[in-house]
């Protein structure tokens, strides 16, 4: 039931960020994406650091591979402002899926071969959806490629974090 809630709820997130994002706004993704940290947090028992430091890496993650992306033309999204081409709904859309891993993907704990082809797999078809919902041009082949690329690369990290042993000293979250 918790990993049904989660799952809908940031397709709810990532509606918010692709349709506000094909409106040139960031902001309905980022609120949307803190109101669902927050319930994550609520059923996980609480904040830890592991968690927050998975959180900000992911949103650094995206904002540097796709940002690097888009500067060099491979990607182009709608709403994107200033010297970056990367609007903040995508940085903030990375950081509330991984926030989401501890929940939605515990099948993938030991699995990183399994969760890079997932990733590589849904990675550019959830990308073709915010394309077709227009907050990001069509891509091509390469575009394609790269973003299972980045997205192969990601997940498994990320699970890795996820599950990973505690820092020495540090309580395990509570699952």
């Amino acid at each position: 039931m918790k990993i049904a809630l989660i799952a809908l709820l940031y397709n709810g997130v990532w509606a918010a960020s692709v349709l506000g994002g094909a409106e040139g706004l960031s902001w309905p993704g980022a609120a949307s994406g803190v109101v669902l940290l927050g319930i994550v947090a609520a059923m996980r028992g609480g904040v830890d650091r592991r968690w927050l430091l998975l959180i900000l890496g992911a949103g650094l993650f995206g904002f540097a591979a796709d940002g690097a992306l888009a500067a060099a033309g491979v990607l182009e999204f709608t709403g994107a402002q200033g010297a970056w081409p990367l609007p903040l709904w995508m940085p903030a859309l990375w950081a509330t899926f991984a926030g989401c891993i501890p929940v939605i993907f515990r099948f993938l704990e030991g699995r990183l071969a399994l969760s890079a082809v997932i990733a590589g797999v849904a990675g550019p078809v959830t990308y073709a959806g915010a394309a077709r919902l227009g907050a990001v041009e069509p891509m091509d082949t390469l575009a394609v490629a790269l973003v299972a690329l980045e997205w192969a690369i990601f997940l498994p990290l990320a699970v890795a974090w996820a599950f990973g042993r505690p820092a020495r000293g540090a309580q395990p979250a509570a699952r």
